[in-house]
């Protein structure tokens, strides 16, 4: 990885790097590889936000910086899931917005009118669940939308069931989901590929990064 650096090879040292964290498992790999991944071309807001759940489900140290870039992405207009900005104030990220509060007392409203909602109310409801630690309202959410029309991206459903069920530890029912799911864009697809891999260590912890890398 150091001569990749040393040569500017910058796709194969974040591959590299990849394959140390996954084969090792060590915090200090896992901690570098999500920082470095939280700078790829292409990442999403939404990406950020994955990512930033990642780092709290693995249990690494999450540098300043990295939780910066998370809570900003998820107190953006475009998402307000202060309840992901909340985690990352803990851990040196912005405080989240000044709707949080107000956010959050709507929440039990927003999931019990979810049942007379459409797809995409339901899962923009569950992402919000997910990030105020509501994992098993999140996870009935995102159940409830995958069988509702009018979600505009056909994939958010399965990956926020899938982060829902690893949150409560049902990592065997999570990990086939994430290996479903198939994303163009690069960036978004290697935020699943690590999702999938801390998901697979921590289903197997006996042997589990042997397990990954297969």
């Amino acid at each position: 990885m150091a001569a990749q650096v040393k040569l500017n090879d910058q796709a194969g040292a974040a591959a590299t790097l990849e394959t140390l964290a996954v084969n090792y498992n060590t915090p200090e790999d896992w901690s570098q590889l999500m920082g470095v991944a939280l700078t790829s071309k292409g990442m999403r807001d939404i990406d950020y936000v994955y990512m930033g759940r990642l780092m709290l489900l693995q249990g690494g140290k999450i540098r300043p910086e990295d939780a910066t870039l998370v809570g900003s992405a998820a107190n953006s207009n475009k998402l307000g899931l202060y309840g992901d900005a909340e985690q990352m104030q803990k851990v040196g990220g912005p405080a989240p917005d000044s709707r949080a509060a107000a956010d959050k007392a709507s929440l039990p409203k927003q999931i019990a009118d979810a049942a007379k909602q459409d797809g995409e109310y339901n899962i923009k409801t569950a992402e919000a669940a997910y990030g105020y630690g509501r994992y098993a309202e999140a996870e009935a959410l995102a159940r409830a939308a995958k069988t509702k029309p009018g979600v505009k991206d056909p994939t958010e459903p399965d990956t926020v069931l899938a982060m829902a069920l690893a949150a409560q530890g049902k990592y065997a029912e999570a990990l086939p989901i994430f290996e479903s799911i198939k994303l163009s864009n690069p960036a978004s697809a290697r935020v699943i590929r690590l999702w999938g891999y801390v998901v697979k260590i921590k289903a197997s912890p006996q042997g589990g990064a042997t397990a990954a890398a297969q």
